[in-house]
Formats: C-alpha cells, sequence, structure tokens
C-alpha cells in the first residue's frame, strides 16, 4: 500500500511543478482544441515508477524496460515534426527517402520489444507473438492519446486485472497514474509520446506474464484496431458510438468534452 500512497502523492506534486516549469519553458504541444498544454505526463510517470522502484526496490528490469521506451517517446517529442501520421505514413516516407523520427523510434522499440520477448520465451513462435503484443500495445496507447484523459483511463481498465502481475510495478504505476490523472482530465497536461510510449509498455510487459490463451486475445485485439485506424478515425468511432461517447468524456472537464 506505501508503494500505491507514495506514488500517488509523489506524482501529484510532481505533476504540479513540471506544470509550471514548462509553460515557462515553452515545452508544450497543441491539444485538440489547438491550445498549448505542457507534454509533461511522461517524465510524470517515469520519475515516480523509476524512483519508487530505487527507493522501495521491485522489478529493477521492468521499470529499466519501461524508462527506455518512454525515453524513445521523449525523443520523438523533441524531434518529432507530425507531418507523418500512422504506419503507413511512416513508411511511405521511407519509400520517399525520408526517415521520421517515428520511425526511428519504431524501429528502436522494435528492438526494445524483441530483447523483452526473449527473456519471456524460448520458442521462435512465442517469440515473434510476444514481440508483436508489446510492439502493437506501445502503439495503441499513442493512438489512443488525441483526447485529455483517453489513453489514461483505458491503462486503467487494462492494468487493474494486471495487479497480480509484477505486483511492486503494478502498485507503482496505478498510484502514478492516479497522482497525475487529474491533470490529464483538466487539460492541464498531456501525456506526449513519452508518456503514451511508457503506458504502452508498461501494459505489453505486464501482459507478457499472462497465459497464451489471454495474451493470444490480446494480440488479435491489437491487430483489428491496428488495421481499423488505418482506415478510420478513432475519435469519429468513439464520437457516433453513445457509450463510448460516455465513457470518453467521463471525468473530462466540460470544455474539453465532445
Amino acid at each position: 500500500m506505501w508503494r500505491l500512497l507514495g506514488a500517488w502523492g509523489f506524482s501529484l506534486v510532481l505533476g504540479g511543478i513540471l506544470i509550471d516549469l514548462a509553460r515557462r519553458r515553452g515545452y508544450v504541444a497543441r491539444n485538440f482544441q489547438g491550445t498549448p498544454v505542457p507534454m509533461i505526463g511522461g517524465l510524470v510517470l517515469m520519475f515516480t515508477v523509476g524512483l519508487g522502484t530505487v527507493v522501495l526496490g521491485g522489478d529493477h528490469h521492468g521499470a529499466a524496460v519501461l524508462l527506455l521506451v518512454g525515453t524513445l517517446g521523449i525523443m520523438d517529442d523533441l524531434l518529432g515534426d507530425g507531418e507523418y501520421r500512422g504506419i503507413g505514413g511512416h513508411l511511405r516516407a521511407l519509400g520517399s527517402g525520408v526517415i521520421t523520427s517515428g520511425l526511428l523510434k519504431a524501429l528502436l522499440g522494435l528492438l526494445v520489444a524483441l530483447g523483452v520477448a526473449a527473456r519471456h520465451t524460448s520458442s521462435w513462435g512465442a517469440l515473434f507473438m510476444d514481440t508483436l503484443l508489446f510492439a502493437l500495445s506501445v502503439n495503441l496507447v499513442n493512438l489512443l492519446d488525441l483526447r485529455p484523459g483517453r489513453a489514461v483511463k483505458f491503462s486503467f481498465l487494462v492494468l487493474l486485472p494486471l495487479l497480480a502481475r509484477q505486483w511492486d510495478l503494478s502498485l507503482l504505476l496505478l498510484g502514478a497514474l492516479l497522482g497525475y490523472v487529474l491533470y490529464d482530465l483538466r487539460g492541464w497536461a498531456m501525456l506526449g509520446d513519452g508518456g503514451a510510449n511508457f503506458l504502452g509498455g508498461a501494459l505489453g510487459y505486464l501482459l507478457l506474464g499472462c497465459s497464451r490463451g489471454v495474451k493470444l486475445g490480446w494480440l488479435i485485439g491489437l491487430l483489428g484496431i491496428h488495421l481499423l485506424t488505418e482506415r478510420y478515425s478513432l475519435s469519429q468511432i468513439i464520437r457516433k458510438n453513445s457509450l463510448l461517447r460516455f465513457l470518453d468524456n467521463l471525468g473530462r472537464c466540460p470544455r474539453l468534452r465532445e
């Protein structure tokens, strides 16, 4: 319980400090309404989980993996230009001789995914499945992080049933999210690619410890969502479905609802 409470308190305080610093230093990005918002979510989650693991102990390997994946996202936050979107967009850019920061992030992330998966299995088929599961989990949270609170609420829903997996790491993650979520829902901060990568990596990492059936079901769902979002806007799908729209707007500041 101390991990949960400590992570909650630390992320809550750190978030407020970083929002002020980011505003003064111009470390912001425009949200879906065109409003500049500090991109501090990734830093809050990374510092909270990283420091919590060092001070309280736990899954040091898992924390290191998540920090590495989050750093790749921050690299894209700093160097990306937003001109190319989606996997298809980055591949088309490569066909034109342009290596985008998003593609570099994806390639390096794939290497990380391969390394993580290799620690969980010894067969080639399982290695391929686990690598794909981890990589697509990271990208899924990036796809969701288009409206305030959407990616965080989704991560809550997946994380809660996984609390038994890597208990120490899961508690730190849950506490960090509980401390940060208010800033995201109020539109005072956003995850950025750093935070989305970190959360997606966390979900993928925890899911790798599940049974083969659970992993296969999750992977099929991931593939379906990625194929769908290559053709249709996820935000439009949510907007047109009353239940999904209600869940998407739940807890969000009224001025940010759709």
